[in-house]
């Protein structure tokens, strides 16, 4: 495990269990919700800064919850290839760290590498909340994605 704190992103398949396969076999059919765009904040307190030529967009991230943290309570470190990066910012990661720490799943991707623009500047990323996709929850978001409603459900 990176860190003192909770990974939220899966290994490779391939290093798991025939037990821990089966536990997120539902993965390979979720849907990817996507939550949150952001830059990764502190790049230049890590070892991160030193490889930002080598990180390209799509590539996979992992996000660490580190809810010990003096500085921020709802901390939530980025790694790239087991290399931290940073963390997500501060005051924009609450809503995050509560999904995590309610037992949901995230995955996170870097969304743009600018390689000109200033450390606090040059990886975006995405964040987004995988959720198993059913027949009837797929339906159903797809037609709440083409019904532009308020958000408001009457059930």
């Amino acid at each position: 495990m990176l860190g003192l704190g909770t990974l939220l992103s899966l290994p490779p398949l391939t290093f798991l269990s025939i037990e821990q396969k089966r536990k997120f076999e539902w993965i390979k059919n979720s849907l990817s919700i996507p939550l949150y765009e952001c830059y990764v904040r502190g790049m230049w307190y890590y070892q991160g800064k030193n490889y930002t030529h080598k990180i390209y967009k799509h590539d996979a991230l992992d996000l660490v919850r580190q809810p010990g943290n003096t500085y921020d309570k709802y901390a939530i470190e980025i790694y790239w290839s087991g290399i931290k990066m940073g963390y997500l910012p501060k005051y924009e990661n609450v809503v995050l760290a509560n999904l995590i720490d309610n037992g949901m799943l995230l995955k996170s991707v870097v969304n743009g590498v600018y390689p000109d623009n200033d450390l606090q500047e040059r990886i975006k990323i995405n964040v987004q909340l995988l959720v198993p996709d059913t027949k009837g929850f797929s339906k159903w978001v797809k037609s709440r994605k083409n019904n532009n409603s308020s958000g408001m459900v009457n059930i």
